[in-house]
């Protein structure tokens, strides 16, 4: 196809929205995006004339950064696939079936684990040389080691044995779920594994589905229970009540059908949080009070939003009973377009709810874009994720007898998760070695803040994936992956 130098309107307004949404993205990689999204070669010289028409044109050199904190090397791609074992929960329970065998479990563990998973992707692993500005080192958090690697702990963890009862408890443990079933009174509902919203049944898009460490994660561990959307169109769905009166409860584990050989300590009621679209709900929900939208920066993004706090009645079609919530509306400050409305069960300042709901939903129209493009395929029966398991049994017996095989196996499980449920589904690659070449050994650097870690991943010249890379940089960041000690993680890209 010719290349594409005068932009359509369409095409216009597509490129202005992400800009909007991410301003730091460069021309480059929004006339991969675009081009991805129209199916034609935009050129990447008219979306820059496009920003100087519009004032939008970065300055000259690279946007500076604070140096406190920062750490550059090569293979920071593996960061990505560390984020899908967080999301897998392989490691987690790995180490479990490490400490049933007798070996003392430290804090060092997890690191001497990751090293044995990761190394393979770096230069001069076989040798234990790893060069000491390796990425390995910044992926680990930890120093460079001058002893030997692998070292005589580790070794004693590659000899381990893993019998039937091991590979149960993986299978178990790193099973994926489409959702969370909830019998509460005689109701029940469901909630999909990525928490877009609630589902009357369980015939949900296989690519709506998600590990069961992730889910429980979401479900037991996290205070707030963040749905991307109420449920419903023109009318609240009734599940959207019966959701409210379970997160006021204490969210027990009997409640929640398929997740009950989850060993979870449930003592404190959750807070539901949600959006309503301005689309949603019109005949049904009535604004009661309003104070004026307050600028605040959410840095993750490094973007300004306005947010003014609200009181939201929703009316039940079933019964006409009314509800009333406490919430905000949200809106970018560049955009002319009607606020979101987001609500939560327990009252809360404008500006800490909208940091919540971002934290989790950073993307807001684009997530809404990609929902409905797999609930679509799933209609067709084109979901790429049907039928996907992270293992089978068979495999598990046949090639992971020892530590050592498991881990290679589990890599490249890893990656073909990576693959299914973070690419989209028009990326057909499933060569793990040129997985890595094109993702995983991509340079970058590590920014820790006080809350958060930023990884920028560097992108050569004329860098063929931007679109495909981009578009699973998105989808991490709405998994909320969590770095022990270091906080959320977020990845973006510059070239």
């Amino acid at each position: 196809m010719g290349v594409i130098h005068k932009l359509k309107p369409e095409v216009i307004d597509f490129v202005l929205q992400k800009k909007s949404t991410q301003p730091n993205l460069s021309c480059r990689i929004l006339a991969a995006v675009a081009s991805e999204h129209f199916q034609a070669k935009i050129s990447k010289s008219s979306v820059n004339t496009l920003f100087k028409d519009k004032g939008l044109s970065m300055p000259i050199g690279r946007r500076r950064k604070p140096k406190r904190g920062i750490q550059e090397a090569n293979g920071l791609g593996v960061f990505i696939l560390k984020a899908a074992d967080y999301l897998c929960g392989g490691t987690k329970t790995l180490l479990e079936i490490i400490r049933k065998k007798g070996l003392n479990i430290d804090g060092s563990t997890l690191a001497d684990l990751e090293y044995l998973l990761y190394a393979p992707l770096f230069s001069a692993w076989e040798k234990g040389k790893i060069n000491p500005y390796s990425g390995l080192w910044v992926l680990l958090n930890q120093q460079f080691a001058i002893l030997p690697r692998p070292s005589e702990f580790q070794k004693k963890i590659l000899a381990l044995d893993l019998t039937e009862a091991d590979h149960q408890a993986i299978l178990d443990s790193c099973r994926i779920v489409k959702n969370a079933k909830i019998d509460l009174n005689g109701k029940s509902f469901y909630i999909d594994s990525r928490m877009h919203t609630l589902w009357p049944q369980d015939n949900l898009a296989p690519s709506l589905a998600f590990p069961l460490a992730a889910l429980t994660e979401r479900i037991f561990s996290e205070q707030f229970i963040t749905l991307f959307m109420a449920p419903g169109y023109k009318k609240p769905a009734k599940e959207l009540f019966d959701f409210l009166a379970w997160v006021e409860q204490k969210v027990p584990n009997e409640s929640i059908s398929n997740l009950k050989n989850v060993q979870s300590v449930n003592v404190q009621s959750k807070t539901g949080v949600f959006a309503i679209w301005p689309w949603q709900f019109l005949d049904y929900r009535k604004i009661k009070s309003q104070a004026e939208f307050k600028k605040f920066r959410f840095e993750p993004l490094y973007k300004d939003f306005l947010a003014a706090e609200a009181e939201i009645e929703l009316t039940q079609p079933i019964d006409n009973s009314k509800v009333v919530l406490k919430g905000c509306l949200l809106k970018d400050e560049q955009s002319l377009k009607q606020p979101l409305i987001i609500l939560a069960s327990q009252p809360m300042p404008a500006e800490e709810l909208a940091k919540i709901y971002l934290s989790r939903w950073p993307n807001l129209d684009e997530s809404f874009r990609d929902l409905s493009q797999k609930i679509e395929s799933h209609s067709q029966q084109k979901d790429p994720a049907a039928g996907f398991v992270l293992f089978n049994p068979d495999d598990l017996k046949s090639k992971a007898l020892k530590i050592d095989k498991f881990l290679e196996l589990y890599l490249e499980r890893l990656d073909a998760f990576v693959i299914t449920y973070l690419f989209p589904k028009s990326y057909k690659n499933k060569d793990f070695a040129l997985q890595k070449e094109n993702f995983y050994a991509l340079s970058g650097r590590k920014i820790k803040k006080s809350a958060e870690v930023n990884i920028v991943l560097n992108l050569p010249t004329d860098y063929p994936y931007s679109a495909q890379l981009y578009y699973a940089l998105r989808r991490l960041n709405e998994a909320r992956v969590m770095l022990a000690g270091q906080g959320q993680v977020w990845f973006e890209t510059v070239f």
